[in-house]
């Protein structure tokens, strides 16, 4: 979401530019390092899937903000605040293009964020957008379903 907003506000910069400033300024140095302020590692892999979303809201952001104005009831997109737009563009995105990620859990982190990064009133607004995104897309998860034991004949 930082790494989208500082594109938002610095348009010449490429992905892998603002991916590497944020990278340097998250870790206080050249950005290339491998562990963080706490020790944590930050793998080469970690910075390729940061580049991967940037890059994949970067190639479908009219797509994806088309989508955000048609659920955000009463709010263009440039009204929003810069964090609640980037965090929306973000989870819009891998609502939309990654499958693979569970629904509620996109909602849960960009709601996390949004309360983070943002306004008190944020995280509600955030989480009203997404749901209506959701049941937009159809990606509501489906609740799991308990196994059923195989039938057993009767004597």
């Amino acid at each position: 979401m930082q790494i989208l907003c500082t594109l938002e506000r610095q348009p010449e910069l490429s992905v892998g530019q603002a991916t590497s400033l944020y990278y340097s300024h998250l870790l206080g140095d050249d950005g290339v390092s491998t562990t963080s302020d706490d020790g944590k590692s930050t793998p080469a892999e970690q910075k390729l899937f940061v580049e991967t979303l940037v890059s994949g809201v970067r190639r479908a952001q009219t797509e994806i903000d088309a989508l955000i104005g048609r659920c955000s009831r009463n709010w263009r997109l440039p009204r929003m605040a810069v964090p609640d737009r980037n965090v929306l563009r973000l989870a819009c995105f891998e609502l939309a293009f990654c499958p693979e990620v569970p629904a509620r859990a996109v909602l849960n982190e960009a709601i996390e964020i949004a309360r983070r990064y943002g306004a008190s009133e944020s995280a509600s607004f955030v989480n009203g957008v997404l749901d209506r995104l959701v049941e937009e897309l159809g990606r509501r998860d489906e609740p799991a379903k308990p196994e059923t034991p195989p039938a057993t004949a009767i004597a």
